[in-house]
């Protein structure tokens, strides 16, 4: 296939991906899940308790676009679960309703004989391994109900047991590309309760992103679960200042541990225990081989799915741009980390120690050149004084010393950065300590202490611009992501230039197979070999285009397996133009290496 084809197929890869959405609704006390396929086919999964059908479900389904339901799922009878559903029903025009059958329902009333009126003629009981069909290839696969287990002829023996009734959960496996999420109601994981998790578990495999059984209960998302579906994310449902406690201390601890400090988050605070972020309603949006979740204020974060690799942060890349040691709240110690290079990293496996504990990040974030990852000891922004969703690591796992300790950031042997502070170091009580310069080293006078307040007002800026950041120019980068044909939208190449001046400025993608002898313009040297692939690039659609404010460009090069491009090795760099120069090319990049997918 010709170059010059593969240089008309341009898209960005960056922002909220296109594809399958989830949305993981605040119903207060219960569940309520609202997905939506590539194509727009809805099923909802379960409707939270009376009232938030009509508050909560309802609303977010018109905000993702819903006009029909194909699909509702009642994952059990409990109240919680069902009590919104009429509500969504009576709303919404629905095609189809499903539930776990009419098996010990004798005696129930209320909330359940409310659905059963609403669902009508419309209502089926599920079978093992049903597909429900969302479109554009997502689907949500039944893996277990009312003691039933794909794959097993024997029901389990749940009739007698305490709390029949959440044993008897609907499971499903929603399943997109690459990207995987587990639904199961109150699923009951042992203790006082039958274990069903275990069972369950063996059959549905790994997962990206957990839904927490029974709202973060201790009967619930036990070890054997965690440790066979090992969900990079964990999402909890509850409601603010329960009167059960919920999430349990001993759940939090399962879902996040200082070797495995998956990112824990929560519809709602809790009942208080610290370990894992909140945000309210959240909405899950993926690709098949990326995802983003926002939470209700708008804030996000985007992480791979855990087949995809890409790049590991190398040291020079990741540096700690600012960190809180002695807040004014309790749980608001947070410390940040800053992408310097050109290139997006998986910040998988990535190390966080101090003098008193360390912990490993499980979570595959996706991390954008010159973009910024907050770690925050609690991320219940009405405990940790205001933050802006972060990542929490496990509770207690590291707390800073107050006059001295040492931050190091580290990824499996190697050694990312490390900060030292002591006695007059930059920073205070109620003050963060924020880097001046991320592109020199990690040195006392580098940091200087914040000048502008966050949240409840102290000194920092969390997530965002340092407020004493160096009005320097940082060095033009260009950077590469490799994407293998075996990735959901097929093989690609994308291309990162990053800047923090020349907005609105002309800026050009090259590409060569060397990097030598360089093309001259003017004082500039353009570090590519002036070859038939520079030629073929130069100047095409989707290679030039314009800075933006925010300082980063991307494009996606699609490479057909039939390219011929497979394995070859070649070069790229960016540049500015400048047509009113000279000089014409005022500033290039450095060329980095890549391999053709």
């Amino acid at each position: 296939m010709a170059l010059s084809t593969l240089a008309q197929s341009q898209v960005r890869p960056v922002g909220s991906p296109n594809g399958l959405r989830i949305a993981f609704v605040n119903v207060q006390w219960g569940d309520g899940i609202v997905i939506v396929g590539p194509t727009g086919t809805c099923m909802v999964f379960d409707g939270g308790p009376n009232g938030m059908g009509t508050q909560a479900m309802v609303p977010a389904m018109k905000k993702l676009g819903v006009s029909r339901i194909r699909y509702v799922v009642a994952s059990h009878y409990h109240g919680d679960h069902i009590g919104g559903i009429d509500e969504v029903m009576n709303a919404l025009p629905f095609d189809e309703v499903w539930d776990r059958g009419t098996r010990n329902t004798s005696g129930f009333a209320g909330s359940y004989t409310t659905y059963v009126n609403a669902a009508g003629s419309k209502r089926k009981t599920v079978s093992l391994g049903q597909v429900f069909d969302l479109g554009g290839g997502a689907k949500a696969t039944v893996l277990a109900y009312d003691g039933n287990v794909l794959g097993s002829s024997t029901r389990h023996a749940i009739d007698s047991t305490s709390n029949y009734e959440n044993s008897a959960s609907i499971v499903v496996r929603v399943d997109y590309g690459d990207f995987s999420c587990w639904l199961g109601g109150d699923l009951t994981g042992g203790g006082s309760r039958y274990d069903m998790e275990t069972p369950v578990s063996r059959v549905c495999g790994d997962v990206d992103v957990y839904l927490a059984n029974h709202h973060g209960w201790d009967d619930g998302s036990n070890q054997n679960l965690l440790d066979t579906i090992d969900p990079e994310v964990c999402v909890i449902s509850c409601s603010h200042k329960n009167t059960h406690n919920v999430p349990h201390r001993a759940t939090l601890d399962r879902m996040s541990t200082t070797t495995k400090n998956r990112l824990v988050i929560s519809t709602t605070p809790g009942a208080g225990e610290p370990g894992f972020t909140s945000g309210g309603t959240m909405l899950l949006a993926t690709d098949g081989w990326r995802y983003t979740i926002s939470s209700e204020t708008g804030a996000s974060v985007e992480l791979y799915t855990d087949e995809f690799a890409g790049n590991t942060p190398t040291p020079g890349d990741l540096v700690i741009s600012e960190f809180q040691r002695e807040p004014s709240f309790f749980w608001g110690e947070y410390i940040e980390v800053f992408n310097r290079s050109g290139s997006p990293i998986n910040l998988r496996g990535l190390v966080v120690r101090a003098n008193n504990g360390s912990f490993e990040v499980a979570a595959p974030y996706r991390l954008l050149p010159r973009r910024s990852l907050l770690l925050a000891q609690h991320g219940d922004a009405s405990r940790n004084g205001g933050l802006p969703f972060a990542h929490s690591w496990p509770a207690r796992a590291v707390i800073l010393h107050d006059d001295a300790d040492n931050i190091e950031v580290a990824h499996g042997s190697k050694s990312l950065e490390r900060v030292s502070y002591g006695s007059g170091f930059a920073g205070g009580l109620g003050k963060a300590a924020e880097r001046v310069d991320v592109e020199i080293g990690a040195a006392s006078n580098n940091f200087e202490t914040a000048t502008r307040t966050y949240g409840s007002k102290d000194y920092g800026t969390p997530g965002a611009a340092n407020s004493v950041a160096s009005p320097l120019a940082w060095p033009l980068r260009v950077g590469v992501e490799r994407l293998d044909a075996a990735t959901p939208g097929g093989g690609a190449l994308h291309f990162f230039e990053s800047t923090n001046r020349w907005t609105g400025k002309v800026i050009a993608l090259g590409l060569s197979l060397g990097k030598t002898p360089g093309i001259p313009v003017g004082p500039t040297l353009i570090p590519l070999r002036a070859d038939a692939l520079f030629a073929i690039v130069d100047g095409a659609p989707g290679f030039v285009g314009v800075v933006p404010p925010e300082g980063l460009q991307a494009i996606r090069l699609p490479i057909p397996k039939n390219s011929g491009l497979t394995g070859l090795p070649a070069f790229c760099a960016c540049y500015i133009y400048d047509p009113k120069g000279p000089p014409f090319v005022p500033e290039a990049s450095d060329a980095v290496r890549f391999v053709f997918p």
